[in-house]
């Protein structure tokens, strides 16, 4: 009888300890929280265009950005909401680098701000050449104009003058031709007062 109760006592051990031991709720035992991924801050060390559905943005050089994630050999970063990845060598931790970049990218905005005002000055000297050039030949043109209305007035007046040479003094054809004579003498002298003029005006311009 005493063996058959040592032999259900050890049965009963072996069973107890086979079986998964479950923490009782309450005992105080702390679990430990997931480990929390470390965001870096970088400085990018040169302009980066970043490429979204809503299009193309550019994040300027010195920029802070924060360490998403690595991914093969690139790194995943976020900055103002914008996700983007880099090469781990176009950024650092260092303010003193970061502060070069800076300095850098104001030397560069300086040269090309310098450089669209040359560009400026150039096409505008350009212009106005061109407007000048065309002014000039506008000018040369009426003048062309106005010699040969006065050659063609000169030669009318030759023409009356021999007609009226053989006309009666005080007729009506004589008076006709007269009046005629005026008007084109008056108009010679129009034309020659609008050639000073423009005369005088592309003189002024040089």
């Amino acid at each position: 009888m005493q063996t058959r109760i040592l032999l259900l006592a050890g049965i009963l051990s072996v069973s107890a300890c086979g079986r998964p031991q479950v923490p009782l709720e309450g005992s105080g035992v702390a679990t430990p929280a997931p480990e929390q991924p470390s965001y870096e801050t970088l400085y990018l060390l040169r302009r980066v265009v970043a490429a979204t559905e809503e299009g193309l943005y550019g994040v300027a050089e010195g920029s802070a950005v924060k360490v998403i994630e690595e991914r093969a050999g690139k790194l995943l970063v976020e900055t103002k909401g914008l996700r983007f990845e880099i090469d781990p060598e176009f950024a650092t931790t260092e303010l003193g680098q970061r502060n070069a970049a800076l300095a850098h990218a104001e030397e560069r905005e300086a040269a090309f701000d310098a450089a669209i005002a040359r560009r400026m000055q150039i096409e505008d000297r350009k212009f106005l050449a061109e407007e000048d050039l065309r002014r000039r030949n506008l000018a040369d043109a009426k003048i062309n104009h106005l010699r040969n209305a006065i050659i063609a007035a000169i030669d009318e007046i030759d023409l009356l003058d021999a007609e009226n040479n053989q006309s009666t003094v005080d007729s009506a054809d004589d008076k006709s031709r007269r009046r005629r004579i005026a008007i084109l003498e008056a108009e010679i002298a129009n034309c020659n007062r609008e050639i000073r003029v423009l005369s005088h005006s592309m003189i002024a311009e040089e």
